[in-house]
């Protein structure tokens, strides 16, 4: 299995009110996001637990694989790697 590249910065706190541009994938890379229904519940699951971390979902778009989010923290308590963890379980 080839390695992730880390694409963090080093000495960036991702806490606060930030911008992000961030690319959500589908386990395996399957093409689960083909299903509307699927979709609808993802959907709804970002708008609670964005709400419940302090950030604005400005955006998303969903490919077949993957989720693109482009998010703002609200506060400075908005901690965008506790809300990506979150919202992946």
């Amino acid at each position: 299995m080839p390695c992730r590249r880390k694409l963090r910065l080093p000495d960036f706190d991702y806490r606060g009110c930030h911008r992000y541009f961030i690319t959500v994938c589908t386990d395996a890379k399957r093409p689960l996001f083909g299903n509307d229904t699927l979709v609808k519940v993802v959907l709804d699951v970002l708008a609670e637990e964005s709400g419940k971390f302090d950030f604005t979902v400005w955006g998303y778009c969903f490919m077949p694989d993957h989720l693109h989010l482009v998010l703002e923290g609200k506060t400075k308590n908005a901690d965008m790697p506790a809300f990506i963890r979150t919202f992946k379980q």
